[in-house]
């Protein structure tokens, strides 16, 4: 279901959908939508003289949508959405793009997931499906979020991170639009491993070495590949969850 304010501002000649109210998924979806349908210009000016450019503006926000609902489709069985699992999804899009002689397009979004099964399934990035991950890890995700900005045909991850109880991990990178190619970069992070004095500090740091993960290739066919320890390690590492020093950790 979907209800909005519709109006029309004859001066720009631009259609308006405020208050926008939908039913997404099972969660809500809120936001505002402007159309420019280009300014023509008067008969002084020449007929049909188009002055602005046609274009729109968006500002969307989903709310607690269920995850195997907006991954499946309408015939997927009961097993297939068991294996997705009950996560609800929580997701804002801010985009804008003009058309014409001088075509643009500029967005910002960001997308959280909890209590999901994101193991070898195509994540909802805002409220468009853009990159699939398949990472050599026994366990399920559980979580996501994940911030962006996109620029034309190419979206800039600034911050992903995925979260399992066996292992998180935590990357940046970029997708291009047009032919699909990826270009992200992952560490890693075990967040429930045993402390042992000494051995496990070599551990950890020769398991995060063999673990940190480049994904190139395409959405069709990413390719994930360990790398030795780069210089952006640190950078990606500040966005893994902090242990709790209350609890000793």
């Amino acid at each position: 279901s979907l209800s909005a304010k519709v109006s029309l501002e004859q001066k720009d000649n631009r259609l308006r959908l405020d208050n926008l109210q939908g039913s997404v998924a099972g969660g809500s979806l809120q936001g505002n939508i402007a159309v420019a349908l280009g300014t023509a210009g008067s008969a002084g000016g020449g007929a049909g003289e188009v002055k602005g450019e046609p274009g729109y503006e968006a500002d969307l926000v989903l709310s607690n949508a269920e995850l195997a609902r907006l991954l499946l489709p309408a015939s997927a069985t009961a097993q297939q959405r068991k294996d997705i699992g009950e996560g609800r999804v929580t997701a804002t899009l801010a985009v804008q793009q003009t058309y014409g002689a001088h075509p643009d397009r500029t967005g910002r979004g960001e997308l959280i997931v909890r209590d999901g099964l994101l193991y070898n399934v195509p994540l909802a990035m805002g409220l468009l499906q853009l990159v699939t991950l398949r990472l050599p890890v026994a366990r399920s995700f559980t979580g996501a979020s994940m911030s962006y900005y996109l620029r034309d045909n190419k979206v800039t991850f600034e911050k992903i991170l995925l979260e399992s109880p066996g292992i998180n991990l935590a990357g940046a990178g970029t997708l291009s639009l047009g032919n699909k190619s990826l270009d992200l970069n992952f560490v890693t992070q075990s967040p429930h491993e045993l402390d042992i004095p000494i051995l496990s500090t070599i551990l950890r740091q020769t398991r995060n070495e063999l673990l940190q993960l480049s994904v190139t290739g395409t959405l069709d066919s990413p390719k994930v590949t360990p790398v030795p320890l780069g210089a952006i390690a640190g950078t990606l590492r500040a966005f893994l969850p902090h242990k709790s020093a209350a609890n000793g950790e």
